[in-house]
């Protein structure tokens, strides 16, 4: 009995012997791959803003409050530079506690130094060259030919952001800084930018994206109570929640974390074509010479500057905005065709219009806000095209110093002190 018993259960086994088996191979593949990858650890950085280049990702953390920012007090350890390197990646890059690129500013602000705070995004943070390269650090060289009145210059720049952004970042931090003067760097692909980061966009007891009506804040910098906070902090649970013990493992697990990884970069390039714009117009669609109808967006990109002009004027200090082109309005898209397939440019190139430029001229003539615009001087040279990156959206060491140039030409010509006074909302 006992053996025919056995003989029964031996005959029931054989039917699930395969999938024994295969589930054998699969656990043993399974614990080969994360001991590899505990040994052979592959470098996973992930995603935070998709409209930056892959090189300053590693640079950027999630924020609560405006999407994502530069890691505070960090710094890499330099070391000799070689072809095409990054300074993201090489060393030569530091961050101090405000999350600015440079030295470390002095709070409560020193007398006898006029401060300008220059925001903006890739272009103002200089990532792709060394911190004397920047707009920022060229700028205080070129004003202070003048030894009588010692200007300070702060880089107040983040890749990725945009004038929302911008606002939020001056408005929640950077008002203590104690600046004399702002100046905003609006870029020709923040209507992109703004539309990446809009829907994130929240206002006190409302869930409406909206900016908080003007006449209806209490006065003082950090008075709206609005924020951006980045999506992956907003789906972020307690660690006494359900299953916050499986997501640990998870952590913990090399090969978990690498799939997680290409899921979240997944994601993130899904996020940078879904900008709200058609899949098949370009992230610099609205300076095209036939650009789709985007007049909603651009509204919506350009309003943050009363805000941050209202901000800045509570503290005592003047807003400037200024603006350059960009590469594919100066030079061919077969002179850059890596930042021409990157920004899915198509059509003739170099753009033409100057609806761009007279859009913002004509909104900073309505918001009483100074504008410098250095466009001429870009488009006068012939080799306009060293002027920029050959494959991101952003000004070479060239264009970074030409721009420096311009607005400091700019400030010395119309200086601060006879602006008139903006007018409060």
């Amino acid at each position: 009995m006992y053996g025919r018993v056995g003989n029964m259960l031996l005959r029931s086994l054989s039917i699930f012997s395969p999938f024994i088996t295969a589930l054998l191979v699969l656990v043993a593949a399974g614990t080969g791959i994360e001991m590899w990858l505990r040994c052979c650890p592959i470098p996973i950085v992930p995603v935070v803003a998709a409209q930056t280049s892959a090189e300053i990702q590693a640079w950027l953390v999630p924020s609560s409050e405006r999407h994502h920012e530069l890691r505070r007090k960090s710094q890499t350890r330099s070391r000799k530079a070689g072809n095409g390197d990054h300074p993201a990646t090489r060393g030569g890059f530091r961050t101090n506690s405000f999350g600015l690129r440079g030295d470390e500013p002095v709070v409560p602000r020193p007398d006898g130094i006029y401060r300008i705070l220059l925001l903006g995004d890739d272009s103002v943070c200089g990532a792709p060259v060394p911190e004397e390269h920047t707009i920022s650090s060229q700028l205080q060289n070129f004003l202070n030919r003048n030894p009588d009145s010692p200007v300070e210059v702060i880089n107040g720049g983040v890749p990725g952001y945009c004038p929302l952004l911008s606002w939020l970042q001056f408005e929640q931090e950077l008002y203590r800084l104690e600046p004399h003067l702002v100046i905003l760097h609006f870029d020709m692909t923040d209507v992109s930018d703004d539309m990446a980061c809009r829907r994130c966009l929240i206002r006190p007891n409302t869930r409406n994206a909206q900016l908080p009506p003007a006449d209806t804040r209490p006065p003082g910098p950090g008075s709206s109570g609005a924020s951006c906070p980045h999506p992956s902090l907003q789906t972020r649970t307690s660690p006494r929640d359900q299953g916050a013990g499986f997501m640990t493992v998870m952590k913990q697990s090399a090969t978990a974390s690498w799939f997680l990884a290409q899921l979240r970069q997944a994601a993130a390039r899904q996020s940078r074509s879904n900008t709200g714009l058609p899949p098949e117009e370009s992230l610099l669609a609205w300076i095209s010479d036939h650009p789709p109808d985007l007049r909603i967006q651009v509204r919506q990109t350009l309003e943050p500057m009363t805000a941050l002009r209202n901000s800045v004027q509570q503290t005592g200090a003047k807003l400037l905005v200024v603006t350059c082109p960009s590469a594919l309005q100066v030079t061919s898209a077969a002179e850059v065709p890596r930042l021409a397939a990157w920004c899915r440019i198509k059509g003739v190139t170099p753009c033409s219009s100057q609806l761009p430029f007279q859009v913002l001229r004509e909104f900073c003539q309505q918001e009483n806000i100074a504008f410098c615009d250095t466009t001429p001087a870009f488009r006068q040279l012939k080799d306009g095209v060293r002027l920029f990156s050959k494959s991101l959206p952003v000004l070479s060491r060239s264009g970074m110093a030409l721009y420096a140039r311009e607005v400091a030409a700019f400030l010395l010509q119309s200086p601060p002190s006879c602006w008139k006074t903006a007018k409060s909302d």
